[in-house]
């Protein structure tokens, strides 16, 4: 599906997932589940370092994060691994998170939040286009701008 769409978007993925520079991991359809119900979610960052082996990636994305947060409390172990787990990496990460724009704040991103540069949403404009808008950021915004053509 990530391929297609990747396609659809006029990219084409297949060399570098080919050559070993880019790694597609998908959950599993009870990943959520199983990872509630485990006594320790470090099992699974462990099983994740096995997939990606000696490669230690210098970017990662997770879309969605949801699945690591739970459906407890405002802080659970699920997030708190996923933050060592990233720690560990060292990569830069993006997350995605599934939310509604009105809604409240979600208590269990407290650990993940903490750590992140910026926090950004995408909104749709008047003009159908679709925008950034930064917030929360730990550097100045025009730092995060010069990025945008990378």
């Amino acid at each position: 599906d990530l391929s297609a769409l990747a396609l659809y978007l006029g990219l084409d993925i297949e060399p570098a997932v080919q050559s070993g520079l880019l790694q597609l991991v998908r959950y599993r359809p009870q990943f959520a589940s199983a990872l509630a119900a485990s006594r320790s979610p470090e099992r699974v960052f462990a099983d994740l370092r096995k997939m990606l082996g000696d490669a230690t990636p210098s970017r990662i994305a997770i879309d969605p994060l949801d699945p690591f947060l739970g459906d407890g409390g405002p802080v659970n172990a699920g997030s708190l691994a996923l933050v060592s787990f990233l720690d560990e990496l060292g990569a830069t990460a993006l997350l995605t998170h599934a939310s509604e724009p009105g809604a409240g704040f979600d208590r269990r991103l407290d650990p993940i939040i903490g750590r992140s540069v910026a926090v950004m949403r995408i909104e749709r404009g008047r003009d159908a286009a679709h925008y950034l808008r930064v917030l929360r950021s730990r550097v100045p915004v025009r730092v995060l701008a010069s990025y945008e053509g990378a």
